[in-house]
């Protein structure tokens, strides 16, 4: 099945939700009582209020594989077929943040969150886009290389999933 679940403080694991549409590619808002996925069926992002378990269709219409939420509440997630990362910002509708890069798949924020980092899964570099006040995303470039065995006759990284500590 397709199961999101709840680990307490103690280590007590319980089911948060069940039939999800195989969502995946979760992370929580800054208020800690909502939680955004990535929904596959039908195509969607959408969102829980983790203490009733109310679930919001927040964006339809868009095939989201991650998702990233800044400390504002804006909130940033990639499509890897449109190879673009989108943006919702407080109060606003969805929109495409950029569109510069080779591919997407995993999406997170710098530790100071001036920038959005998405792993390019076919290729060998994490990219950057610098947040603009609208959410937009300027000067997308590659960031990082993610380094590959160098016999490696397969050029994808197969980078997905990141996550940032506090000092980067």
């Amino acid at each position: 099945g397709s199961k999101v679940w709840k680990v307490a403080a103690g280590g007590e694991v319980s089911l948060f939700q069940e039939n999800t549409g195989q969502t995946n590619g979760l992370a929580f808002a800054p208020d800690g009582k909502t939680l955004y996925g990535c929904r596959r069926q039908p195509p969607s992002l959408i969102s829980w209020d983790i203490e009733t378990g109310e679930e919001t269709v927040v964006v339809t219409d868009v095939r989201p594989n991650d998702v990233v939420v800044a400390a504002d509440g804006t909130v940033y997630f990639s499509e890897p077929r449109t190879k673009q990362i989108w943006v919702i910002v407080p109060g606003e509708e969805a929109k495409v943040a950029g569109a510069g890069y080779n591919g997407v798949n995993g999406v997170v924020l710098s530790a100071d969150q001036s920038l959005v980092l998405a792993a390019d899964y076919g290729g060998r570099y994490v990219w950057s886009g610098q947040r603009r006040e609208d959410g937009t995303l300027a000067a997308i470039q590659p960031y990082y290389h993610v380094h590959l065995p160098p016999a490696a006759v397969d050029t994808k990284s197969y980078a997905d999933g990141m996550a940032v500590s506090e000092d980067g």
